[in-house]
């Protein structure tokens, strides 16, 4: 055929296509998917494995049927329930699951509105709302172990976790780390053990102070300090 203009703009990608925002779709929205931006599909009914129909508000105001992630961002690692929106679905929170962190839900009614793997529990979201969500279950070990996407990995999602144990006299120990998107499966917790607080310069306990109680003369007439080997 004829030579293109030097001109000439280049085509728009077609729906399923990635993009960076709705000016790349040629009049359709570029939505966040678990791959990553891409142009949305149009539906009448029908979408691909894992999507849903739903009617999204198009640019101009105009409703449009389109194709969205039919469970939206869940499992990504979060710290606010506004990580966790996506277009088409409504209600997704970011649910607390204490030591553990926190990761997106997805708004259900029982069992059969959550994938394989996940339960349909009553939460607490981060920001203290009680909310009906789908919430990955835990393994043999307790540990809840999020598989995590293309996207969340892109963007190398995390959260905050903590290590627990009792400490000595039967106080309780907690450490604060991170859990991160940086592979197929969010990582364990990166935070160290609490253990008993040493003359060494660091928060061993994880109390926020650091080489306390670790030089007690038993006198009211000194002041305790701590030498750390060096």
């Amino acid at each position: 055929g004829a030579a293109r203009s030097a001109s000439t703009a280049p085509p728009s990608p077609p729906p399923g296509c990635g993009c960076t925002d709705n000016s790349d779709c040629n009049g359709s929205l570029c939505i966040d998917t678990p791959d990553g931006r891409t142009c949305a599909i149009g539906c009448v009914e029908n979408c691909p494995s894992g999507y849903q129909c739903k009617p999204v508000t198009a640019s101009g105001g105009d409703i449009a049927n389109i194709c969205v992630p039919r469970y939206g961002r869940l499992c990504d690692p979060c710290t606010t329930s506004g990580a966790c929106a996506s277009v088409g679905l409504t209600d997704s929170h970011c649910v607390d699951l204490g030591g553990q962190g926190a990761f997106c839900g997805s708004p259900c009614k029982d069992a059969s509105g959550c994938p394989a793997g996940y339960s349909c529990l009553s939460a607490k979201s981060v920001e203290g709302a009680t909310v009906s969500q789908c919430v990955r279950d835990a393994d043999a070990s307790g540990q809840v172990v999020c598989p995590c996407s293309k996207d969340a990995i892109a963007k190398t999602l995390s959260t905050t976790c903590t290590v627990a144990l009792t400490g000595p006299g039967g106080s309780p120990l907690a450490c604060s780390g991170k859990r991160t998107c940086n592979a197929a499966t969010v990582s364990l917790c990166s935070a160290p053990s609490p253990t008993a607080e040493l003359c060494n310069g660091q928060d061993d306990d994880c109390d926020g102070l650091t080489d306390d109680d670790t030089c007690n003369d038993g006198s009211d007439c000194t002041t305790d300090s701590c030498a750390a080997a060096k």
